[in-house]
């Protein structure tokens, strides 16, 4: 598969999707999609390894946040469809943490997912916007937490403010680079017990967690 370079993030222009409610960093796919896993084209492992990794970013930044992880699941695209059930998910909580630490948490997976695909050479824009469909409760979560902490709205690249989606990628893009191993390794433990408890978190990816 050739490689394809994302543009620098300074040039992105966000695009509506049909449902407005959905804005992207990527285009949505011309084409009558049905479903996104269509779109992505994964092999079981392919999907199964990019959930972990997503998975795995949200625990380490939002424990690096202070946010304690109970757990960490993830599932097969077969077994996620049979059981009705996401193919990730994590159980976190409570906490009250600091804001802008908290929306780096909340993007993470998105962010680790979409440079997991590049360093894999199976990125294309169709994937990456994919990823980001998948991140929909993240980004609302994140929108949430600017609402109720700032009484602000979150915007898509129209600024240079803390509270512009961008801006919070730019900065968690560079809290992923200082904790890929710590995601990588979580990862593949995932891969092999696909259930993880708050005291294993801590032991395979060197992080302290408030839960354990």
């Amino acid at each position: 598969m050739t490689t394809v370079t994302e543009p620098p993030t300074h040039t992105l222009r966000w695009h509506v999707n049909r449902n407005p409610a959905h804005i992207t960093r990527h285009a949505e796919p011309d084409c009558n999609w049905v479903h996104t896993w269509r779109v992505e084209n994964f092999t079981e492992d392919q999907k199964l390894y990019g959930t972990a990794v997503h998975e795995a970013a949200h625990a380490v930044l939002l424990c690096a946040a202070g946010v304690p992880i109970h757990s960490i699941t993830v599932r097969t695209m077969t077994d996620a469809a049979a059981a009705s059930l996401p193919n990730g998910e994590n159980t976190r909580g409570p906490y009250k943490v600091a804001l802008y630490d908290l929306l780096t948490g909340l993007c993470a997976g998105e962010r680790a997912e979409d440079r997991w695909l590049h360093q894999t050479n199976l990125w294309t824009p169709n994937r990456a916007w994919a990823i980001e469909r998948h991140a929909r409760n993240d980004r609302t979560m994140a929108y949430q937490a600017i609402q109720d902490t700032a009484d602000l709205p979150l915007t898509y690249g129209q600024s240079s403010d803390w509270t512009d989606l961008a801006v919070i990628h730019d900065h968690t893009d560079q809290a992923i680079d200082r904790y890929w191993s710590n995601i990588t390794d979580l990862a593949d433990a995932l891969i092999t017990h696909r259930h993880l408890n708050a005291k294993q978190i801590v032991r395979i990816a060197r992080i302290d967690n408030p839960a354990a």
